[in-house]
């Protein structure tokens, strides 16, 4: 009889268990287990897995960057500025007495100076010259300008002589906006004027380097680089040129840090570099009694070229140009903290900390003692209930 009234207890219990043990996998997590990451990449999944080694290091820092040389190249000034449609130019002429310039077409000896009203180059980049009409002036030096007025005059003034002098270069600016002091339109240096240079005589940036994008757009092209990048390449401090539009934007870079981390939080980088291991610490550091230290992973995209050449595991189908990628570092070695020292994040990273595989058995435990517990209140409510 008391096999009776402890039957429904028991195969409550037994429920219980076989529910418990074939939802293991179902159990609520913070994310993917170690395992997870690893077994789940491939073709379906779209990302592969590469395993940081100090033979990957070098290769994700050799990882060309956007680049302003590149985009537009390194083209000097020229030795002689050229005149540009918008620009202001006094023009001043010379002829012998007597000539088209003297006064009232007296005859006198030695030379007479005729001055002309300053006037701009039009947009077809001509000026206008008395007796000349419409010299094309853009594109020319001021002696190359001074040479096709006495050309023009050669038949009508006695040995003309000109000089034209730029008083101001307006079709020599560049525009430069965005987080500087004083945003606006830039005259270039005669000598030529760098990048660095027309931010520097906008006020300069309001915000850090590496918190800065330097957008530069050319003709059509566009290229933005860190400015810190900048001042740490010189080379890539090109020349501008005229009509370059030059964007300053503030722009911090972040990381977000989940899983079993003691803080999951959105890190911005106050400094030009964030190491993993730096991130690891501003998070607090892993969960004792609930990360899995072989399960930390970085998440990004990277050029599929370079991924195809690290990746010895399964990879995403598909020929495009990035391909997403997790970089999987197993900090139970100890000298794999010298290579979270030295893995640099970047902008939009995620780095993830999985839970020990422990974490989940700890729960299937609980609710089991749960439902053992359960199973003997209802036991001990049916014998109850045969005695009564």
């Amino acid at each position: 009889m008391a096999s009776k009234q402890f039957t429904p207890a028991r195969a409550l219990f037994g429920g219980f268990l076989m529910l418990l043990l074939a939802g293991c996998g179902a159990m609520p997590a913070p994310g993917p287990s170690t395992r997870d990451v690893k077994n789940d990449a491939g073709p379906e999944s779209g990302y592969a897995v590469v395993d940081v080694t100090p033979a990957v290091l070098p290769q994700l820092d050799a990882v060309k960057r956007p680049s302003l040389v590149e985009t537009f190249g390194e083209k000097a000034p020229l030795p002689t500025p050229a005149i540009a449609p918008g620009d202001v130019l006094s023009v001043a002429i010379w002829d012998a007495g007597g000539g088209l310039f003297s006064p009232q077409g007296a005859a006198t000896t030695g030379t007479e100076t005729t001055v002309l009203p300053t006037q701009t180059v039009d947009i077809k980049g001509n000026i206008s010259v008395p007796f000349a009409g419409q010299i094309h002036v853009a594109g020319k030096s001021t002696v190359q300008a001074q040479n096709a007025i006495m050309e023009a005059l050669a038949h009508q003034a006695i040995r003309p002589q000109a000089l034209v002098t730029v008083i101001n270069a307006m079709g020599s600016q560049v525009t430069v906006i965005g987080d500087v002091k004083t945003p606006g339109r830039v005259t270039l240096n005669i000598s030529g004027t760098r990048a660095l240079d027309a931010i520097a005589l906008a006020g300069g940036n309001t915000a850090p380097a590496f918190d800065t994008l330097l957008q530069l757009t050319r003709k059509g092209k566009t290229t933005r680089v860190r400015l810190s990048w900048i001042i740490a390449h010189p080379e890539e401090d090109i020349y501008v040129q005229p009509n370059d539009v030059l964007y300053v934007l503030r722009d911090p870079r972040m990381v977000t840090i989940l899983g079993a981390l003691k803080t999951n939080t959105r890190l911005q980088f106050d400094t030009e570099r964030l190491t993993l291991a730096e991130a690891l610490g501003q998070g607090g550091g892993m969960v004792d009694d609930q990360s899995e230290p072989a399960g930390v992973f970085v998440f990004r995209v990277e050029p599929t070229s370079l991924i195809n050449a690290l990746a010895s595991g399964p990879k995403p189908a598909g020929g495009g140009e990035m391909m997403p990628v997790v970089f999987h570092v197993d900090l139970r070695q100890p000298q794999n903290f010298f290579m979270a020292q030295s893995f640099q994040l970047q902008d939009k990273d995620i780095v993830y900390v999985a839970n020990a595989e422990s974490v989940q058995v700890d729960k299937i435990l609980k609710l089991m003692a749960h439902a053992a517990v359960t199973a003997g209140v209802i036991a001990n409510k049916n014998g109850i209930a045969a005695v009564q």
